[in-house]
């Protein structure tokens, strides 16, 4: 079984971080639990340069050390020996060396490849993360954004959503609360 993984919201607590980062900053953020979207600017009430520096800021000085989310690893670690792990993330190129860092540091060796591409869906088609998946020849993809979890589907991928305030899971196919529930799907799919 070859998994592709999103990083940010399935592996990674990037959006608790950066809120408890922002807090210390710039000032308090909505809890991630109330949350509507994973655009963080729709929390952010500044222009758009000074939001970008932000955001730069906190991948500059916290994507090395962001806490993974609970379950991932012990699952991972499980799995290791029977399916084959591509990471694949919208964040940028330049941040690529760091998060395989962060990877290996956090998952040990499980993963093959790390995949960073900040093209939407439409915007380059080679480069979405559905076509990643197909590139890696990958049977399962997890993520936290239903738009790519479509994607993924488009191209007869197994795409499953991983919970989280801003897109409720629960009433999707393939929709899983936690890495317990990633794990139960893991056995079905591999079975």
């Amino acid at each position: 079984m070859r998994v592709a993984l999103d990083i940010d919201g399935v592996l990674a607590d990037y959006y608790e971080a950066f809120r408890t980062w922002h807090a210390h900053r710039h000032g308090a953020l909505p809890d991630v639990a109330d949350w509507h979207t994973t655009n963080i600017a729709a929390y952010i009430d500044v222009d758009e340069a000074e939001r970008w520096r932000r955001f730069e800021t906190f991948m500059d000085e916290c994507l090395a050390s962001l806490d993974p989310i609970p379950g991932s690893a012990d699952v991972m670690s499980a799995w290791r020996e029977e399916a084959s792990f591509v990471a694949i993330t919208r964040r940028p190129d330049a941040y690529h060396d760091v998060t395989w860092q962060w990877l290996v540091h956090t998952y040990g060796d499980v993963f093959e490849a790390l995949e960073c591409t900040t093209h939407l869906d439409d915007e380059v088609w080679h480069r979405c993360k559905g076509k990643l998946c197909v590139a890696h020849d990958v049977d399962v993809f997890v993520d936290d954004i239903p738009g790519h979890v479509d994607r993924a589907r488009e191209e007869s991928v197994l795409g499953v959503l991983f919970d989280q305030p801003w897109n409720p899971a629960g009433d999707v196919p393939h929709g899983v609360q936690d890495w317990s529930e990633v794990d139960a799907l893991f056995n079905a799919v591999a079975e």
